[in-house]
């Protein structure tokens, strides 16, 4: 089990050194990570999906960006890897595929396996998807507990995994020196997006509000997975939910959610 501090992903000596490694990106439809995976790869308990929507999720995952900010035109994943000069490849998994013979055919890649949410199952259910990333000469197997992490945050992540400058305008978080055991502190908090909402987690608790960050509804999902019951009016937990939403607040002027080109509010 991977520590708090380090997760316990001390790199590992590259099999060529200054050799940029490829990306092989797995898309699975199944519910959990395919087996073959778990045990060989660096398994994240705590991902979430940046966006409720399958579409906008996906495109967030491939630009580094909220399904608000992205424009026409913005450099994706794979367009970044290509013009670095580093290969990259998509593949998808049927339910009852096994990762055995993806990782078998790595060729010294880093595989990523995950999912989008799932619509019309609760919210938790549908934003809490998994994620794999697999590569044996860099990331030590294990699970990154504790960490919270955004699909959002994959981009920057593996550019820096594969010594690529970042792109400028990025949302995500560049989680690779976490990964790779060095000093940073993990992300607090992870933030979602929805059609008529918002949502922001830290540690175990989940405030959704709309899309002014007006307060709506609060979970403990760690006792209440399926979020029956809703804290928002209890009178314990006021000072959970006015922490709550000066976060999400934070996180929306920090992405320049709701605002304009001139910073002003839509709404």
């Amino acid at each position: 089990m991977l520590t708090r501090r380090a997760f316990a992903l001390m790199p590992l000596a590259l099999a060529a050194q200054g050799t940029k490694p490829g990306v092989i990106w797995v898309w699975f439809e199944s519910e959990d990570l395919p087996p073959g995976i778990r045990g060989e790869g660096v398994v994240f308990p705590r991902c979430y999906a940046a966006d409720t929507r399958p579409e906008q999720a996906r495109r967030a995952t491939q630009t580094g960006k909220f399904a608000h900010a992205w424009n026409e035109g913005d450099p994706t994943l794979a367009s970044i890897l290509k013009e670095a000069g580093v290969s990259y490849q998509e593949i998808t998994l049927r339910p009852d595929a096994n990762a055995v013979a993806v990782l078998e055919k790595a060729s010294g890649s880093i595989v990523v396996f995950t999912r989008g949410p799932f619509p019309g199952k609760g919210s938790e259910q549908s934003i809490h998807v998994p994620l794999a990333i697999w590569h044996p000469a860099m990331l030590k197997p294990g699970a990154a507990d504790g960490l919270l992490a955004s699909q959002v945050d994959l981009l920057p992540t593996l550019a820096a995994l594969c010594g690529i400058d970042l792109p400028e305008g990025l949302q995500g978080r560049n989680l690779a020196p976490l990964l790779r055991g060095q000093s940073g502190e993990p992300p607090d908090s992870v933030f979602v997006e929805a059609n008529t909402s918002r949502a922001v987690i830290r540690g175990y608790q989940k405030l959704m509000t709309d899309l002014m960050g007006t307060p709506e509804h609060l979970y403990n999902i760690a006792s209440d997975p399926d979020e029956q019951n809703d804290l928002v009016h209890d009178p314990g937990s006021r000072l959970a939910v006015d922490g709550l939403a000066a976060l999400a607040q934070l996180w929306m002027r920090r992405l320049g959610d709701n605002l304009d080109p001139s910073g002003l509010k839509r709404r």
